[in-house]
């Protein structure tokens, strides 16, 4: 058995397995190309949006901002003296705070500022740090000890200039150096017993001192070089950083120097609090960018926000900023583009393709920012590449394969029926009516026919339950859609009057009779034919699977009878009144277009539509405006000659159909391995396949087809035979064939009984 052709291009363009590969294609060149940072600043810009999107949360109540504004240093005098400040900080820790933090450099403070350095351990200065020199640029107020002093030096990001960190500390010649932050933090925290403790990596943990022993409450997160958008910031490693996690706007109550000076404050409000002391000014100088908001903000505030994101996470176990290790992102990256892939392989062509990127970047937004509302950071930017990359790389893969192929674009040949319904909507003279608007409606002369019941319909016709009310019989009637009827620039109005000659002309117990035609008033042509009371081939086969041998050799013996008059061939009347004898091709055999009545599966053929005229090759033109893959008729029935639009196609196409429909019948699949019942995207390409270059596999190498005797399984290859030459030539020729293998079912009139 010959199976697909692996180096065939457009199997290989089309396929699943393309997807997948463009797919992971693309993930790996995303991940590439973020690991030496070139989207670095898209994710950190993603980081800022989803910053300034999260609502904000109230201020923390342990911190107090006491703010040297322009208006009090016009009071304090350009230049604020020592004298001013130390009146500030005596006046501030009057008020009992538990710590006061001085986020304005003074490396040599005179009097009594100089003073309050010395003796007041609640005090904490602040120095800047020196990485040239690996020391201070501006050191601390001398002889200040290590635990009351820190660096207020804060990490300006180079990607929008903006403060996303904060530091727990920095290593320098002399050893690590705490931030100004961390020192607020900790000498809050040492008055309710809790001290740093080491912890695995490097880390730092707070932990709980009881009875000499050290419980841990919380490890403090050290971000990594590749932390989340971050990409090879090696000089991470020299500090500890933290992400902030900003709590918005409004970290802490403030109150103006003055207000403190003046006493003007509730004097409850800086008790046992962290108080931290800064310029809030523009003409200070001291701002800052930052992700939650469009306005810079004072420097202290920072500090204030790193004192806050400590104290909340020991004490109240807020969550920091979290993300993942790489192979979790990766993995986040690849789903998001599989997932692309092979939604843009399922439909590939527009509009279905862009719904499909829009609702999957929708998805992907909207889980980034609920995960983002829970602190997690996840690869918002680099998964939204793939998803449109990966949508790019598959649509022009089905486009190269559909070039390949020759096959118009899928699915349900979308582009060309835009096409055919703007030219029919130029030239309609009324709107489309729907099936509903029929009901009730009398057509024919004189009213004899009133519509009761939507049956069901098509691309071209509507069919109806009927009352014949000149007889009171109950008749189907198909009526033309109006909008169709209203022109024939597309040949679907001489298509329909087509099949109702067809199926008026052909005379068999197997074919639905057609009893009746006529015009509506407003144009729109339709026939009448014999109500049918049962059941589908194709209904049948949804609800049993497979048919019995028996069972399936009785229908195609009575479908073969069916097509017998059609293919020898009936007299048709041209236009000019000239009658010739034309041989049909029904071109559309399958289970939805067979009809079982009773208990006996008395079959009924439907629907001659697109049936070819053998001898009348004015009237059948090519026409493939309103098909799939540029032939009339069902892909998954369709003969080899059918998908090459060959010429001298003929009733052997038939026979291959009637190979397929009885393999379906036997063994519950068809004789390629496709799996799906679309006829759209891909699939469509698979049948091609399958057609046109697959062998079909043995019924008898099915394990549920053991018992399909030896006769027929032949009987229904040689009908799927490539070539139209090794088929039976006729259908009686298979019909004897059926009835040699099988003599007990006597002549196909008896099958039919």
């Amino acid at each position: 058995m010959k199976m697909f052709a692996a180096s065939n291009p457009a199997r290989l363009a089309g396929s699943l397995t393309a997807a997948l590969l463009g797919g992971l294609l693309v993930a790996a060149a995303i991940v590439g190309v973020r690991s030496v940072g070139w989207l670095e600043a898209g994710e950190l810009a993603a980081y800022d949006r989803l910053m300034q999107w999260r609502p904000a949360e109230a201020t923390d109540a342990r911190l107090v901002l006491v703010e040297i504004t322009e208006s009090d240093r016009n009071a304090f005098g350009e230049a604020i003296p020592d004298a001013a400040l130390a009146r500030l900080l005596a006046k501030i820790d009057s008020y009992r705070p538990q710590v006061i933090g001085f986020d304005i450099y003074r490396p040599k403070p005179t009097g009594e500022l100089a003073a309050l350095f010395e003796r007041n351990s609640r005090l904490v200065g602040i120095a800047k740090v020196n990485a040239k020199s690996d020391g201070f640029e501006i050191p601390p107020p001398p002889g200040l000890a290590a635990e009351r002093f820190g660096f207020a030096d804060v990490p300006i990001d180079e990607s929008g200039q903006k403060v996303r960190r904060g530091f727990f500390y920095t290593t320098l010649k002399s050893g690590n150096v705490l931030s100004f932050g961390a020192v607020l933090a900790l000498k809050y925290l040492e008055a309710r017993q809790i001290t740093l403790a080491p912890a695995a990596d490097g880390e730092v943990a707070l932990s709980k001192l009881r009875a000499n022993t050290q419980q841990p409450l919380v490890v403090l997160d050290k971000l990594a070089p590749n932390a989340g958008g971050y990409q090879n910031h090696l000089e991470f490693a020299r500090s500890y950083n933290l992400l902030i996690n900003y709590r918005g706007p409004k970290v802490a109550t403030s109150v103006t120097a003055s207000q403190v000076l003046n006493g003007s404050i509730d004097p409850k409000l800086l008790r046992g609090r962290v108080v931290l002391v800064g310029y809030q000014g523009k003409s200070f100088g001291d701002y800052f960018a930052v992700p939650y908001t469009e306005e810079a903000v004072p420097g202290f505030t920072l500090h204030a926000q790193v004192v806050s994101e400590l104290l909340s996470a020991v004490l109240d176990a807020r969550p920091q900023i979290w993300y993942w290790n790489a192979p979790l992102e990766w993995l986040w990256i690849v789903i998001w583009s599989l997932g692309t892939a092979i939604l843009v392989w399922r439909w590939p062509s527009l509009p279905w393709a862009g719904i499909a990127v829009v609702a999957v970047l929708t998805l992907l937004s909207g889980t980034a920012v609920i995960l983002f509302g829970l602190r997690g950071w996840v690869p918002l930017v680099p998964a939204a590449l793939a998803v449109v990359m990966s949508a790019g790389l598959v649509a022009a893969l089905a486009a190269a394969a559909r070039r390949l192929l020759a096959i118009p674009p899928f699915p349900d040949a979308a582009e060309r029926q835009k096409t055919v319904v703007a030219n029919i909507d130029r030239a309609a003279v009324e709107p489309a009516r729907r099936p509903a608007d029929w009901i009730g409606r009398s057509v024919g002369i004189q009213g004899r026919y009133t519509l009761r019941q939507h049956l069901g319909g098509g691309g071209m016709g509507e069919v109806f339950l009927a009352t014949d009310n000149r007889i009171g019989r109950e008749v189907a009637l198909k009526i033309l859609k109006s909008y169709l009827a209203s022109t024939d620039a597309y040949g679907l109005k001489q298509r329909f009057l087509r099949e109702v000659r067809i199926s008026a002309a052909l005379e068999s117990t197997h074919i639905v009779q057609v009893s009746d035609f006529g015009i509506t008033v407003e144009g729109a042509p339709f026939y009448v034919m014999e109500y049918l009371r049962g059941i589908s081939l194709a209904q049948v086969l949804k609800r049993e699977k497979r048919l019995p041998v028996e069972r399936t050799v009785r229908i195609l013996l009575q479908i073969c009878e069916g097509l017998k008059p059609a293919h020898e061939g009936v007299r048709l009347s041209t236009d000019g009144g000239v009658q010739e004898v034309v041989r049909v091709v029904h071109r559309d055999l399958k289970p939805e277009n067979i009809f079982l009545l009773g208990a006996n599966d008395m079959v009924k053929i439907l629907d001659f539509g697109i049936a070819k005229l053998l001898l009348a090759e004015a009237e059948d033109a090519p026409d493939s405006s309103l098909t799939r893959g540029g032939f009339l008729g069902s892909s998954r029935y369709a003969s080899p000659e059918q998908w090459r639009n060959a010429a001298d196609l003929d009733q052997r196409s038939d026979i291959y159909s009637l190979g397929m429909i009885g393999y379906e019948m036997l063994s519950g699949d068809n004789p390629f391995g496709i799996a799906g019942e679309a006829e759209t995207g891909t699939e469509l390409l698979l049948w091609y396949e399958g057609h046109l270059r697959k062998e079909p596999a043995p019924l008898r190498t099915r394990p549920e087809c053991q018992g399909v005797p030896a006769a027929l399984e032949a009987i229904v290859l040689r009908c799927l035979a490539k070539q139209p030459a090794e088929r039976f030539a006729t259908v009686e020729q298979l019909q004897r064939a059926l009835l040699a293998a099988f003599p007990g079912l006597g002549s196909a009139g008896e099958a039919q009984r």
